[in-house]
């Protein structure tokens, strides 16, 4: 019989009949799909002389190609999506639970408010953990006195805060949610309001403290609101990965166990007997030079040590250890820790880990474990998905590329595809770049690009569009989304690859050929206006701020209502709807899209409205374009 404390912390299930119906859709797509080609190809030698014709046409042949191919790699994370149930009342007792390390990462106290920073802090160390084995680690990279300070004023706090919570059991431990409106508690004994009432009055008495370090104008808390789920395509890929090898590492918010972050692979001998059988040199050669560091992991051979190390001030060795020339000459961003080599290393890293032949799981509890702040301008949301896009095709064009690099690893193929998908998704800019000009203006020209409504090679096209949509469709739906959610994500994925994807794929080529990008580390907004929030909420873009990356996007929203009436009026006077519908019906769904736009350069005059420059700009480029195709 099974031992109780053998019994498995938690089991998977392949999601049926979801799984099935990806696979059926898989097929059907494929299929419809090749019958686009097929016609596309088919029809190239009827346009061999040298025109704008046959310019558009090969143009379009190669957006679907590349569009049919980053769809093939996402359906590696439909194949097989599971859901995962876990039994917490199998964890062991508190004494065999293992120790861990909680690292907090901040750079900016302007960007990154510190009231935010210090709820972070604050609610991990109020973690229902043994606080014996909980770690937490605070690192400011940019050296601000204000989060030093700061920090010792939520130590403070945290000495009256912590015991309130373990006493009471609370389960919201951040602190400025538990205190917000929506976590008051209507009942419990007149000495637990009493003591909840102390306690609110010494968070505020903290908060305000904080706030004094710095005279600036005051920030919302974004992470006391839950203005939006997840994405559902985040719940789609990740629950995706669960039935492969695990889910891609991203963002905050994950444990690693230590051994694979030193560059172990599963199986291998604990980390400290391995390490224990292993010359002293190649471990410095390996960790570096800090004695008591390498002590830390061995528990037999600390006579072989430096003796000088046990004279070290605690001060000393973590100073030497924070040096940034202390990793050089050793595996550290190579073979252990978070890998350089892109700014996207939670991704890197992760995809490394899986080479190596570890797993990862994907669970999220009902009520969220790990909530972080979004950024609520366009501007910024351009700004982090144009580093992250980047960084993704840093890795895809470089010899760690998914598709050739994972092939001999321990991952299998589809989990390749994913990462593949990842790294690769900036280039479906290309694609709908081309069909957000080409067909616009064959469609004022007069040029058919698509098969007569009447001809069955049209069906296969609308085949193609409405599989599409009906996929995602039944994937927000899945993933207990609405229309809204559906409609908001098709328009959010389209504007952000015409922009933050289009800058990132100029810039890898400008870095392949040898040029100088212009992608910097630009750290993420946290901090935002009550007016930013209530836009987000309301659904409204909030253009201010932004710089020439919109501009692609604005000109074609003005291009496509261009040619739109021009087009129009040739359909209307030459009544030739039968042969350009095709066209006339992308140009209304690209209007409808980027309705938002053009209600931010006609309609809107408050601070969120577009830029009269990026305007100007866009104007300028559409009368160019339409002065050489129109």
């Amino acid at each position: 019989m099974r031992k109780e404390n053998d019994r498995p912390l938690h089991e998977n299930r392949v999601d049926q009949p979801f799984a099935t119906l990806n696979r059926f859709h898989i097929l059907v797509h494929v299929s419809v799909t090749l019958a686009v080609l097929y016609y596309r190809v088919s029809r190239l030698p009827l346009l061999l002389q040298l025109s704008f014709t046959t310019l558009a046409w090969i143009l379009l042949i190669g957006s679907e190609l590349l569009l049919f191919f980053l769809w093939i790699l996402a359906q590696a994370y439909r194949w097989r999506p599971i859901s995962r149930t876990v039994f917490p009342e199998r964890l062991p007792e508190d004494g065999s639970l293992p120790p861990i390390d909680v690292f907090i990462v901040t750079a900016d106290p302007d960007k990154e408010p510190t009231v935010e920073v210090m709820n972070t802090l604050i609610s991990i160390m109020s973690l229902d953990y043994p606080t014996s084995k909980l770690h937490v680690y605070l690192s400011d990279d940019g050296g601000s006195p204000i989060t030093l300070s700061a920090t010792r004023l939520a130590y403070d706090f945290a000495r009256s805060w912590v015991p309130f919570c373990r006493r009471y059991k609370i389960e919201t431990r951040y602190p400025a949610a538990y205190f917000s409106g929506s976590n008051v508690e209507s009942v419990g004994s007149p000495e637990f309001q009493e003591e909840r009432q102390r306690i609110k009055l010494l968070y505020e008495s903290f908060k305000k403290n904080v706030e004094k370090e710095k005279d600036k104008t005051k920030s919302t808390q974004v992470m006391t609101k839950r203005v939006q789920d997840q994405p559902s395509c985040i719940e789609i890929q990740w629950k995706g990965c669960d039935g492969l090898k695990g889910p891609i590492l991203s963002g905050t918010g994950f444990y690693i166990k230590r051994n694979a972050l030193y560059g172990a692979r599963p199986g291998q001998k604990s980390t400290r007997e391995g390490f224990n059988s292993t010359e002293i040199a190649e471990l410095k050669q390996s960790f570096g030079s800090s004695n008591e560091f390498i002590a830390s992991f061995l528990h037999n051979r600390r006579n072989d040590l430096d003796n000088r190390a046990t004279t070290y001030a605690c001060s000393q060795e973590a100073t030497l250890l924070a040096s940034c020339t202390y990793e050089i000459d050793t595996q550290w961003g190579e073979q252990m820790g978070f890998l350089y080599g892109s700014v996207v290393e939670d991704y890197f890293t992760g995809f490394h880990l899986h080479c190596r032949g570890w797993n990862s799981a994907y669970y999220i509890p009902p009520s969220p474990a790990f909530l972080g702040s979004v950024p609520t301008s366009f501007s910024d949301t351009l700004i982090q998905r144009k580093r992250w896009m980047y960084g993704l095709l840093e890795v895809g064009f470089s010899r760690f590329c998914p598709l050739t690099f994972g092939i001999s690893s321990a991952t299998c193929m589809l989990q390749n595809m994913c990462y593949a998908w990842q790294a690769f998704q900036p280039l479906d800019s290309f694609s709908l770049l081309c069909y957000g000009i080409i067909p616009q203006l064959c469609f004022l020209n007069g040029i058919s690009l698509f098969p007569e409504v009447s001809s069955p090679w049209f069906a296969a096209f609308v085949a193609v569009h409405l599989s599409s949509l009906s996929q995602h469709l039944r994937e927000v739906l899945y993933s207990k989304g609405s229309l809204r959610t559906w409609w908001n994500e098709l328009r959010f994925w389209m504007i952000i690859s015409v922009t933050a994807h289009l800058f990132a794929c100029l810039n890898i080529i400008m870095k392949l050929v040898g040029m100088k990008g212009v992608i910097n580390f630009d750290l993420t907004n946290k901090a935002v206006r009550e007016t930013q929030i209530q836009m987000y909420e309301n659904g409204i873009f909030d253009f201010e701020g932004t710089s020439l990356l919109l501009i692609p996007l604005t000109t074609l929203s003005i291009l496509n209502v261009a040619t739109l009436i021009g087009g129009g009026c040739r359909v209307i006077v030459q009544k030739s709807l039968h042969d350009l519908f095709g066209q006339l019906y992308i140009s209304c769904f690209i209007l409808l899209i980027s309705y938002p736009v053009l209600e931010g350069i006609i309609i809107r005059r408050d601070k969120g409205r577009v830029p009269t420059s990026i305007t100007l700009w866009s104007i300028m480029l559409t009368v160019i374009l339409l002065l050489l195709f129109g």
